[in-house]
């Protein structure tokens, strides 16, 4: 790793969110405190919602051109970045270690970004990832039942357990609040590169459209999708290269990444067109093999940031 930290920084602030008011609803009672008598509780009001958290090492004299901004994907939080359920050091130190200034983000309705009222407020309700879902979505293995993995596993499948302490509900009805409140954040910290994952590769690449003279690179961990393009302007994404990464075992099982991946390949080629710079890694045809979904957790990880270092220094993205 590269040279001891000198840290200016860390702090974390909000972006993002609006006022809804609630009238109307009914009173109830409740308990609030052990042992103490029910409280008679008004529901109605003004309530803040739609926010993120973002969480920030900023260092003395930082070595990288742009900040990261780190997102999580589906279910997650920017824990994801953080140590790995194994105890490893994550992505978010490698990248402090070489340099970086680092943003991580607790999306809108994720982690300490909190949560609103629903239905009355978020127009759905929480979906909730069971640890079977995830060990057969995340290519961990096509049996959670069995515990059985692919062969050549680079998660740390002994800390599963461990890993799924971290998932958290999820809504289908916030990706506007969601890309409105990535589009504030970039546009609060000037030009930056993004690094995400997963579910958080579509947000940001839609808020990029907003404001793709805040971006100065993104490099995507799988994507599980992208945006529709035929109304977008890709022709004012031109300057900002793109690094797509992809594990192994993508049409393996019965799980949906095959189709994931064909989506994601159309919005590639059509960016292509546009003349937006693409990198494609398919990291089995790279030699590298047994990556899950979950590659920014596998015991591997350090190699992977470095692939996207080294892509970042081809780009011209890293030294000022």
């Amino acid at each position: 790793m590269g040279d001891d930290l000198s840290i200016k920084a860390i702090g974390s602030f909000f972006v993002g969110g609006r006022e809804a008011v609630l009238e109307g609803l009914p009173h109830f009672e409740a308990v609030l405190s052990k042992g103490g008598k029910p409280a008679r509780l008004d529901p109605n009001g003004a309530f803040e919602f739609g926010q993120m958290y973002v969480q920030y090492v900023r260092q003395s004299a930082p070595k990288a051109r742009y900040p990261l901004v780190f997102v999580h994907g589906g279910g997650m939080t920017g824990a994801s970045w953080e140590d790995t359920p194994d105890g490893r050091p994550g992505m978010q130190s490698h990248f402090l270690h070489h340099g970086f200034d680092t943003y991580v983000c607790d999306g809108v309705e994720r982690g300490r970004a909190s949560w609103a009222q629903y239905p009355n407020i978020y127009a759905g309700s929480p979906q909730f990832r069971s640890k079977q879902q995830a060990w057969e979505s995340f290519r961990f293995g096509p049996s959670y039942a069995k515990r059985e993995i692919w062969p050549g596993q680079r998660f740390p499948v002994h800390a599963f357990d461990m890993f799924m302490k971290q998932a958290v509900p999820r809504w289908t009805c916030n990706d506007e609040l969601s890309e409105a409140a990535y589009v504030e954040l970039l546009n609060k910290l000037g030009k930056s590169i993004i690094i995400s994952h997963s579910q958080g590769c579509g947000l940001v690449l839609k808020a990029m459209l907003a404001v793709p003279e805040r971006v100065a690179g993104v490099i995507l961990f799988e994507p599980s999708g992208a945006p529709t393009f035929e109304s977008a302007d890709l022709l004012a994404l031109r300057n900002i290269p793109h690094l797509f990464i992809w594990g192994d075992n993508i049409r393996a099982g019965s799980t949906w990444w095959g189709e994931f991946y064909d989506n994601v390949s159309v919005y590639r080629r059509a960016l292509e067109a546009a003349g937006v710079p693409v990198t494609w890694i398919d990291l089995p045809e790279a030699g590298i093999h047994g990556n899950s979904h979950i590659l920014i957790m596998d015991d591997n990880l350090d190699e992977l940031a470095t692939i996207a270092r080294k892509w970042m220094e081809e780009q011209h993205l890293v030294l000022s």
